[in-house]
C-alpha cells in the first residue's frame, strides 16, 4: 500500500510537495490496520481527495503519481523515452532534475524508491528496503559520480555488476533488474504497475479508441460486474452486450479489421432497445471509463488515480466509489484511491456521516510565484465534527478562488461600459 509520495520540479510543483497516506490520530473510521514485519501494523488511508481552485496543480499532482510509475517501469524498446517536465516559470527548474519519491508496503515490509531525472536521462536513483524496520540500501545511482552505482550491504543479490553494465541513461536501473527477472526487483516493479489511471473523458476520444477502450472491459472477466454495475447505476440501462457494429477501424499495417463493440440496453415505449455508444450520455461514458480502472484494482489491489471524480457524475455515484474503497468487505485487497474534486458535498454531511475524515482531505493552491502547494486539512487541526464542508466554502482553509460574489460580472460590466464611453 501507498504510504507516501513527493514530488519536486514537475509542471506547476517547484519545491518538494508529497501526500501522506498514513493515518492521523483524528482518523476514527476509515483506516486500515496493514500488517507489517515483524508484528507490527501500520494505519493506512485506503482513499485520499485533494480539492482546490482551477489550475492549482491538482492534476499535475495526480500525474506525476502515473508518470513516476511508468518511469520507474519504462525500458527502450522503441517508444518515445520519457522526458523531464519541469518548472518552467524559473530558470532553476530548467537546469535540475525532477524528483520522484515514494514510500510503500509490499508483503508487510516497507520499500523507499527514489527517481530523478533530467535532458540527460536518470540523474539518481535508489532503493531501500526496511524488513524488521531496519533499513537496507540495495542501490545507489549518482549519475554524476565516477562510481554512478553502490551496493552498500551486499543486500541485493545477483550480479549487479552485470546489471551495472546494461543500463542505459535512460533507464531506470529498476526496470532493467525487471526485465532479467530479478527475484528482488521484480516484486517492487509490480507494485508500480498497480498505479492506474481512470479518465472519464471518454467523449474526447476518437470513435475507434472509445469503442476498443471499453469493448475490453466487457470481454474481460470483469463483464459481469461491470454491467451490474451500470444497470444499478440508474441510468435507465438494463444490460449490456457486444455486438458487431458493422463498421470497420484501421489498425496496424493498413489491414482493416471489423471489431465489435459494446451497447446498453434501454427500456422504451416498445421495450428494450441498444444505443450505439455514440448516443449514450456522458455521465454512463464517465462511470463506464472509471469501472474499466477500478473493478482491476479492487480486485487485485492497486492504487486507482482519478482526476475530476465528480465529471458527469451525480455526487451520490461519487460517493458511491469512495464507498467501495473504504468498505473492508469490498475491497478485500487493500486497494487505494487518490481523487481530484471541486465537489464540495464530499466534505459534508449530504450523505450522513462525512465521507472523509479530517486526514484524508488535501487542499492544493498556487503560491505568489505561480508554484503548487499541498497541505493536508489535518495540518489545519478542524474540531471533530466541524462542517468541513461550509468552512471551506467560507475560505477557512484557504485553496479558493480569490474571487468576491459577482466580481467576474463586475469586471465584465466595467469593460463594456468602457468600450461605449
Amino acid at each position: 500500500m501507498l504510504l507516501r509520495f513527493d514530488v519536486q520540479n514537475f509542471r506547476s510543483i517547484r519545491v518538494k510537495n508529497g501526500l501522506a497516506f498514513r493515518a492521523t490520530g483524528l482518523n476514527e473510521r476509515t483506516d486500515l490496520d496493514v500488517a507489517t514485519e515483524p508484528h507490527g501494523t501500520t494505519r493506512v488511508l485506503p482513499v485520499v481527495g485533494i480539492y482546490g481552485p482551477n489550475a492549482s496543480g491538482k492534476s499535475n499532482v495526480l500525474t506525476a503519481l502515473v508518470e513516476f510509475a511508468d518511469r520507474a517501469t519504462w525500458l527502450p524498446r522503441g517508444e518515445e523515452e520519457p522526458r523531464p517536465d519541469p518548472f518552467l516559470l524559473d530558470s532553476e527548474g530548467r537546469q535540475t532534475p525532477t524528483l520522484f519519491e515514494i514510500e510503500f508496503l509490499l508483503d508487510g515490509v516497507r520499500y523507499g524508491y527514489g527517481l530523478g531525472q533530467d535532458d540527460g536521462g536518470v540523474a539518481q536513483e535508489w532503493l531501500h528496503a526496511y524488513p524488521l524496520g531496519r533499513r537496507q540500501v540495495w542501490f545507489e545511482r549518482d549519475a554524476s559520480a565516477a562510481v554512478p552505482f553502490r551496493f552498500p550491504g551486499d543486500y541485493l543479490r545477483g550480479t549487479k555488476s552485470l546489471l551495472s553494465e546494461l543500463i542505459r541513461p535512460d533507464a531506470s536501473f529498476l526496470s532493467v533488474g525487471t526485465s532479467l527477472r530479478h527475484p528482488q526487483l521484480s516484486p517492487v516493479a509490480r507494485w508500480f504497475r498497480g498505479v492506474r489511471r481512470a479518465s472519464p473523458g471518454l467523449r474526447r476520444l476518437p470513435s475507434a479508441v472509445l469503442r476498443r477502450s471499453l469493448g475490453r472491459l466487457f470481454e474481460s472477466r470483469y463483464a459481469e460486474w461491470a454491467t451490474e454495475l451500470v444497470r444499478r447505476a440508474d441510468f435507465g440501462i438494463s444490460g449490456a452486450e457486444m455486438v458487431d457494429a458493422g463498421d470497420f477501424e484501421r489498425i496496424e499495417h493498413g489491414v482493416e479489421l471489423a471489431r465489435p463493440e459494446v451497447q446498453f440496453r434501454h427500456a422504451g415505449p416498445e421495450g428494450d432497445m441498444r444505443l450505439p455508444l455514440g448516443a449514450e450520455s456522458d455521465g454512463t461514458l464517465s462511470w463506464v471509463s472509471m469501472l474499466r480502472t477500478l473493478l482491476p484494482v479492487l480486485d487485485s489491489g492497486g492504487v486507482a488515480v482519478v482526476d475530476e471524480l465528480d465529471a458527469s457524475l451525480h455526487p451520490e455515484l461519487a460517493a458511491e466509489v469512495i464507498r467501495m474503497f473504504q468498505d473492508p468487505m469490498v475491497n478485500t485487497r487493500r486497494a487505494q484511491l487518490l481523487f481530484a474534486s471541486h465537489d464540495v458535498t464530499m466534505l459534508g454531511s449530504q450523505f450522513g456521516a462525512p465521507l472523509l475524515e479530517r486526514d484524508q482531505v488535501w487542499f492544493a493552491e498556487k503560491d505568489q510565484t505561480g508554484a503548487t502547494e499541498l497541505y493536508s486539512l489535518a495540518e489545519l487541526k478542524p474540531r471533530k465534527g466541524e462542517n468541513v464542508e461550509r468552512g471551506y466554502l467560507a475560505g477557512r482553509y484557504g485553496a479558493t478562488p480569490g474571487l468576491s460574489p459577482g466580481e467576474l460580472g463586475r469586471v465584465l460590466r466595467t469593460l463594456r461600459d468602457q468600450e461605449t464611453a
